[in-house]
């Protein structure tokens, strides 16, 4: 299985604090990728941080989901959840062409 795919900025990605209206996401290479605004409570540098983790975390689901897959059947929860999640980040090529996205992501 191969993920060769990505269309995104690539990672990482980091959160800079950008005064009193949002953080923005940059990339390595100083492209500003999103913008999250400072209102609320305050969880907003918690969704700032987490949309920079993004290119990590889908690096990490690529990596584990074959051996997730190796030790069990392609019925395996957790295969089928991850491959949903690669789905829903954009990757088609995920290597188990009978799971779709769920209706809930």
């Amino acid at each position: 299985m191969t993920h060769n795919n990505t269309k995104h900025t690539p990672g990482p990605w980091k959160v800079s604090d950008y005064g009193n209206d949002f953080f923005v996401i940059i990339s390595d290479k100083d492209y500003h990728v999103a913008k999250v605004g400072k209102f609320g409570e305050g969880g907003n540098k918690a969704n700032a941080k987490l949309i920079a983790a993004a290119p990590e975390l889908l690096a990490f689901v690529k990596k584990v989901l074959p051996y997730l897959n190796a030790t069990g059947t392609n019925g395996n929860h957790y295969v089928k959840e991850g491959a949903a999640l690669l789905i829903k980040a954009g990757d088609t090529d995920t290597g188990f062409p009978d799971i779709e996205t769920p209706v809930f992501l």
